[in-house]
C-alpha cells in the first residue's frame, strides 16, 4: 500500500494525530515492520474502532500509541498528542504523559491483574497520585463501572471475583487518572456472551456520562457496531479499508472487510458452513510485496502481487486500498 494519509475524522481538532507509523521487532523479521506505513487522527469525543485477525498489528498500534511497546519493539513516524510528538520524548516524559492521559483496558483480566494483591491495593497504585488514602475515590471508581458492594470487591483477589467483575476493575483502573482516550483492546473477548453484552452496555454508557475518547481495538465488527462511530480495517500491518462505521457495515469495499462482515451475517443468520476466509495472516517474512491480501483474495488480479494499492478516498471520509473491490457478498479464496 503506498501514498497513505491521515484517515479523516468526524470534523474538530484532532487530539490524537499517527503518522506513517512502523513497528519493528528487533531480531525478527530482518528489516520487515510488523506494522507499517499507517496514519490516522481521532478527534475529542470520538469512538474509533479498529478491527482485523491475530497478527494484524492492532494492538501493536494502541500499545504504541500508549507507550507500552515491549523492550525489543521499535515505532518510528509520528505520534502526536495534542500536537505533541510523543516519540520524541524520554521514557520518563512519556509515562507521565500517557498515565494521565490515556487509559488502556486489555482482554485478559485475570492475566492483567496481579494475582497475589487485593483490589484495594492495586486500585491504589493507580491512584498513588490523588492522595486517595481513605479510598473514597477507589469506591466511587468501582461504583461506576456498575459493581454493586465496592468495599467488599476491593477486598478480593482477583481469583475471587468472575471474569466479568475483574473486567469492570480493569475499567475502573483504566479511568482512575480520568484519561482524555480510553483503549480497549478486545476487553470482551475472554467473557461468555451474556456478559459481553453488560460490558458493551458499560462502555456505552461511560461514554455517555465521562464523554472521554475511545478507540477499540477488537476482530469482531458487531462490537464496533455498537461502540464506534468510525472504523479502520488493518491487515498484515497496514491499513485497507476505512470507514464511517455504519457505511462500512452497509457496503464493505475491501474483501478482507467484506470477508470479515459475512463470518457475522453468515452466523447470526444461521448457515451451515458459516462464511470464513480461508487462510490465515501471512508472517512477516512472507509479505507479498504487492497487496498483503493477495493470496486469500478471489478477486486478485493484475497488478495485485506486485504493485501495493494505494490508501485512496472513495467516498465521504471512506477510504480503501484495493485494486478491485467487491460490489455485494464477501470474496474470499476457498479451497487452498
Amino acid at each position: 500500500m503506498t501514498g497513505t494519509a491521515p484517515v479523516s475524522p468526524a470534523s474538530g481538532n484532532p487530539i490524537l494525530e499517527v503518522e506513517n507509523l512502523s513497528i519493528h521487532i528487533r531480531h525478527a523479521y530482518g528489516d520487515t515492520p510488523v506494522v507499517s506505513g499507517l496514519s490516522f487522527s481521532v478527534v475529542e469525543g470520538e469512538n474509533l474502532g479498529i478491527v482485523g485477525e491475530s497478527g494484524c498489528g492492532k494492538t501493536l498500534t494502541g500499545l504504541a500509541v500508549i507507550g507500552l511497546l515491549p523492550r525489543l519493539v521499535e515505532a518510528s513516524g509520528s505520534i502526536r498528542w495534542k500536537g505533541q510528538d510523543v516519540l520524541d520524548l524520554s521514557p520518563a516524559e512519556r509515562r507521565a504523559l500517557m498515565g494521565r492521559e490515556i487509559g488502556m483496558v486489555y482482554q485478559d483480566p485475570l492475566m492483567s491483574l496481579n494475582p497475589g494483591m487485593t483490589v484495594k491495593a492495586q486500585m491504589r497504585q493507580a491512584l498513588r497520585l490523588d492522595g486517595d488514602h481513605k479510598g473514597g475515590r477507589m469506591y466511587e471508581l468501582l461504583e461506576l463501572v456498575h459493581l454493586p458492594n465496592p468495599r467488599a470487591i476491593a477486598a478480593a483477589y482477583p481469583f475471587q471475583l468472575s471474569g466479568g467483575q475483574r473486567q469492570r476493575v480493569l475499567i475502573a483502573m483504566a479511568l482512575a487518572r480520568r484519561p482524555s482516550i480510553l483503549i480497549g483492546d478486545e476487553p470482551t473477548t475472554a467473557l461468555d456472551e451474556t456478559v459481553q453484552a453488560q460490558i458493551v452496555e458499560l462502555l456505552r454508557s461511560l461514554q455517555a456520562e465521562l464523554s472521554f475518547t475511545t478507540i477499540l481495538i477488537t476482530h469482531n465488527l458487531a462490537l464496533v457496531k455498537e461502540l464506534c462511530e468510525r472504523t479502520m480495517v488493518m491487515y498484515a500491518g497496514q491499513l485497507v479499508e476505512a470507514a464511517q462505521t455504519r457505511e462500512l457495515i452497509r457496503r464493505p469495499r475491501h474483501p478482507y472487510a467484506a470477508g470479515l462482515l459475512g463470518a457475522i451475517i453468515s452466523l447470526e443468520g444461521g448457515e451451515r458452513p458459516a462464511l470464513s476466509i480461508d487462510g490465515v495472516v501471512p508472517s512477516p517474512l512472507e509479505f507479498s510485496p504487492g497487496c498483503r491480501f493477495v493470496e486469500r483474495c478471489a478477486n486478485a488480479g493484475e497488478p495485485c502481487g506486485d504493485i501495493p494499492p494505494p490508501l485512496e478516498p472513495v467516498g465521504s471520509r471512506h477510504d480503501l486500498a484495493c485494486y478491485f473491490p467487491v460490489q455485494g457478498r464477501p470474496a474470499a479464496r476457498s479451497g487452498r
